[in-house]
């Protein structure tokens, strides 16, 4: 790993600290979801719909809480990026948090009842493009930087929703070894 991120983080320990614990739930909230969307798909085929809808509720409660984690990394990801490629990580960063707001917005909108599956499924989609631009954005600055080598293939792994849990852990793990991190007292 190249000292990279020293600088960018030089008194900012504590903003990483967050960052990794906003990832380590975000990974577990990310593998429930999972676990609910599974069981939604189980109950559709065992023709139990209202048992189906419940389960996708609450994978799509999941979902809101999962990308909303997200925003601490987006902060960190681009002090760490900025020394070194200024605009690119800027507007990498800026696609994250647009993504972000779209698909926690239009996630809540349904949670809701305010639209439908059927209403909200296109725009969340459209809203989940410049989320995945991010992903795998900072997947090549991941690699580029030294923080992480294999940072596209993780970057494409995160983007998609049943490799996010295990996209959120690896970072979080690559985040606490950053330099910074190494001379930082370890607080709760």
């Amino acid at each position: 790993m190249t000292s990279i991120a020293a600088p960018a983080l030089e008194s900012a320990p504590r903003v990483v600290r967050v960052a990794c614990r906003a990832l380590q739930v975000a990974a577990l909230v990310s593998a429930a979801g999972i676990v609910f969307l599974v069981g939604m798909f189980v109950a559709f085929a065992l023709e139990a719909p209202s048992t189906a809808m419940a389960l996708g509720w609450v994978n799509d409660v999941l979902v809101i809480g999962q990308y909303a984690l997200l925003l601490p990394a987006v902060v960190v990801l681009h002090r760490v990026f900025r020394a070194r490629l200024p605009r690119a990580s800027l507007v990498a960063s800026s696609l994250g948090v647009l993504g972000i707001a779209g698909a926690v917005a239009l996630q809540s909108l349904l949670v809701a009842g305010v639209l439908t599956f059927e209403q909200e499924i296109g725009p969340v989609s459209v809203a989940y493009i410049p989320l995945g631009i991010w992903f795998v954005a900072t997947g090549w600055f991941a690699a580029r930087s030294g923080i992480d080598r294999q940072g596209p293939a993780f970057g494409l792994l995160g983007a998609s929703y049943l490799g996010f849990p295990i996209w959120a852990a690896r970072l979080a793990g690559r985040l606490q070894r950053l330099p910074i991190m190494e001379s930082a007292p370890h607080t709760a």
